[in-house]
């Protein structure tokens, strides 16, 4: 009889158990996937492509490495499977599987073309240089491509333009996952970087958007800004980095409703001034904002946990109002330098939200208006393609 009761009594514990697992499986589903619905994989046993749906069940093809660059390269024997590059329908190349050729520095090479032009479902491996490179052009999409192993970038854009990448997957590929040098306007979503030094790096790259992108695994920066001024960093992931979102000698900037977590420093902001820092969740980084002693940046509404705050910037004043509890003030006597730090003990008891604080001095003023506008293009863009 006690025998049969322990049994009894065990079907509600592993009736428990197994909706707790269900539960947990549920919830590991939603937190990995709400940026991936469309995200692309490659089936090893059939080399047959599917997104993250099961669907565009499409069979990849062996090509050699392809190189256009002129208008007159768009050939069938360059890779081009249909269109006549026009904005209603433009050229298009996809479902090839592209490897490392000798000598090659790409596996696909876009220059010098102003023409309409889809890249989409191609696996690209193994190059001596990147998977994608597009070098002075403009309207070309990109999406669903899978870059892999290449010894220096993923997807490199050159002196390029009105671009929109999205939901490509660059990983272990060398530097950088995507890079942009000297490229303005183009729009960035739901692209994966993994396992590179830095995952999305902007060069000399102006109004830009980036919306909702996955760096992870990054030696230094999972996103960083060098010389690059009036770009939007909105709803992006950063995790398992060195450093989160990293600012150099950028101006104007937005980064904005990011999550960023397990990197040391979640954002650092070198020698750049008016950019707005606003609305990131930032959790277990030893340093959750970092900022120099040369930037002027507007700090607004970010909420972090688990993490420090660490800001040193030039102050002109001799006194402070710091709105949130729980931080150590440092400045000099003369007030002209500052220190401000947030103990991680005190803030991994209670959370804390710096309520619109502006390294003192009131910049929201000098803020770009016309960021408002081109965010709105850029998510009106992206919305289109998710449409379609």
């Amino acid at each position: 009889m006690q025998k049969k009761m322990k049994i009894y009594l065990s079907i509600p514990l592993a009736l428990t158990l197994v909706t707790a697992g269900i539960f947990l499986v549920i919830v590991l589903k939603g937190l990995i996937g709400s940026y991936s619905t469309q995200e692309a994989t490659v089936d090893q046993a059939t080399q047959r492509w599917k997104d993250a749906n099961g669907n565009n069940d499409v069979w990849m093809e062996f090509h050699d490495p392809i190189n256009i660059t002129s208008e007159s390269n768009f050939t069938q024997a360059n890779g081009v499977t249909g269109g006549a590059g026009t904005l209603e329908s433009p050229w298009i190349i996809e479902n090839w599987r592209i490897l490392h050729s000798s000598g090659q520095e790409s596996c696909i090479l876009i220059a010098n073309t102003t023409s309409f032009l889809i890249i989409r479902h191609c696996l690209l491996m193994s190059t001596n240089r990147s998977g994608i490179i597009l070098q002075n052009v403009t309207n070309v999409r990109l999406e669903n491509n899978v870059c892999k192993g290449n010894l220096w970038c993923g997807i490199y854009l050159n002196y390029s333009n009105n671009t929109v990448l999205t939901y490509n997957w660059c990983w272990d590929n060398g530097n950088y996952g995507i890079f942009l040098n000297q490229s303005n306007n183009n729009t960035l979503g739901y692209n994966n970087c993994t396992g590179e030094t830095y995952g999305i790096q902007l060069s000399k790259s102006n109004y830009n958007f980036l919306y909702k992108n996955t760096a992870t695994n990054c030696k230094e920066s999972c996103i960083e800004l060098i010389r690059s001024d009036f770009n939007d960093i909105a709803s992006s992931r950063c995790s398992f980095s060195w450093t989160g979102v990293s600012l150099e000698n950028s101006t104007e900037n937005r980064i904005e409703e990011n999550k960023i977590w397990n990197t040391w420093s979640g954002v650092l902001i070198l020698k750049s001034n008016l950019n707005r820092i606003q609305g990131n969740n930032i959790e277990w980084c030893e340093v959750g904002i970092n900022s120099d002693g040369e930037s002027v940046n507007h700090v607004d509404h970010n909420n972090v946990s688990q993490a420090g705050i660490l800001l040193i910037f030039y102050y002109t004043e001799e006194y402070a109002t710091i709105g949130p509890l729980g931080y150590v003030l440092f400045f000099s006597i003369a007030g002209s330098w500052l220190l401000l730090f947030a103990k991680r003990k005190s803030l991994r008891q209670q959370p804390s939200t710096n309520a619109d604080w502006d390294n003192g001095e009131n910049i929201k003023e000098k803020l770009p208006g016309d960021l408002d506008r081109l965010q709105s293009e850029h998510r009106a863009i992206i919305a289109q393609l998710n449409e379609e």
